[in-house]
């Protein structure tokens, strides 16, 4: 896949700052700071396809909405707000991103999109029951079952595996799969439209052509029609004039007659 960028003062550096550092450059990741120590600030960090599937652009906050699911396992999930109905939008509690990407840390080139919380990270560690001590991890994954296009975060190395008959894969393996086959499928419908819109084209010519031609063909039996009428028309004048003259001789015998 091909990636154009218009409006960089430097070409490659915008790509390079898009790509560069990601620890996980091929999966959404959300990572969760852990405890930093008093007075510091804990951070979730949305790497580049975290980003891209939550709609969160560089250069303007979103805001994102969370919630929380309980049953056999818990889960928690994300979603952008802007997905929310407005009628619902006053009544729900939502978090405000960084404008732009963001460092990582200082061990890290990688920069992410980021919502500034030690409160809500707190709430994730302690309603899903983990250590923080350190950082935490978890992929994006697609949860169907939310009223909105919303994602749940599962732990990184704790992804379900679904048995297929061409081996072990993760949802997310199977996700990218079937997103990508829908995406050949869709360009292969669209050359397929072109090419009937290009022959509907060549046909409409063809039609034009054709009716072109008999309109031609038409004006052409009228005026050799036209001319044959106008040749009789003449023939017939001449046979007029052609009469023959009255000699004086005839004239004589008509006078002498009359006397």
């Amino acid at each position: 896949m091909n990636t154009i960028i218009f409006g960089s003062k430097r070409l490659g550096q915008q790509l390079a700052a898009v790509s560069a550092g990601d620890k996980y450059p091929d999966r959404a990741v959300v990572t969760i700071e852990g405890n930093k120590g008093s007075g510091k600030s804990r951070r979730l960090l949305f790497n580049t396809k975290a980003a891209q599937k939550l709609g969160l652009e560089s250069g303007d906050v979103q805001e994102l909405v969370f919630a929380s699911v309980e049953g056999v396992a818990r889960q928690v999930l994300v979603a952008n707000k802007s997905l929310v109905s407005e009628a619902d939008q006053a009544n729900i509690v939502s978090y405000k991103t960084s404008k732009n990407k963001v460092s990582n840390g200082e061990d890290t080139k990688e920069k992410s999109k980021a919502i500034t919380s030690s409160f809500f990270t707190r709430e994730v560690f302690s309603f899903l029951g983990l250590n923080d001590d350190g950082n935490a991890e978890f992929y994006l994954t697609a949860f169907p079952e939310s009223q909105i296009e919303a994602h749940a975060l599962v732990p990184v190395g704790q992804e379900p595996v679904i048995e297929t008959n061409q081996g072990s894969h993760t949802m997310a393996d199977v996700q990218d799969s079937v997103t990508t086959e829908i995406a050949k499928q869709e360009a292969a419908d669209n050359i397929l439209n072109e090419e009937n819109e290009v022959a509907v084209a060549n046909a409409e010519a063809t039609e034009d052509f054709n009716a072109e031609v008999e309109a031609i063909e038409v004006v052409e039996e009228e005026v050799v029609e036209i001319q044959v009428e106008e040749t009789s028309g003449s023939d017939w004048d001449v046979d007029e004039e052609a009469e023959a003259p009255v000699t004086d001789h005839q004239e004589d015998e008509s006078d002498s007659e009359w006397d």
